[in-house]
């Protein structure tokens, strides 16, 4: 096994319910490492901690940016997250904090390991 590899493993379903609305997500709770959590910390002085985490543990999700059927998933992009409300991204860290602790009480009792 290498360390890229390493990092891929185990995907989880993560159902973040914000003001009415439920987005589900595939988390990669295996890429959270010390080396991210610095960025992260470095990044929150400019605003951008939470994106950064989002971007980084997040591998794809069914938010997008309209309703139109053949609208795309919104990116997950530092510079494209830093635009959507910050409660909303907190909400997204909460849950993603519930994967990476398994007995944290933020926990979303829809969360899932799949592959």
């Amino acid at each position: 096994m290498n360390v890229k590899a390493m990092k891929l493993l185990g995907t989880q379903a993560v159902t973040v319910e914000w003001e009415g609305m439920a987005v589900e997500v595939q988390a990669q709770p295996r890429a959270f490492t010390g080396a991210l959590e610095k960025q992260i910390q470095a990044a929150t002085s400019n605003g951008e901690g939470l994106a950064l985490l989002v971007s980084s543990l997040v591998r794809s999700w069914d938010l997008t940016e309209d309703e139109t059927p053949d609208s795309k998933p919104y990116p997950l992009t530092v510079e494209a997250l830093s635009e959507l409300p910050i409660p909303f991204l907190s909400s997204v860290a909460d849950a993603l904090t519930g994967v990476l602790n398994p007995n944290s009480p933020t926990r979303s009792a829809a969360s899932a390991p799949s592959s």
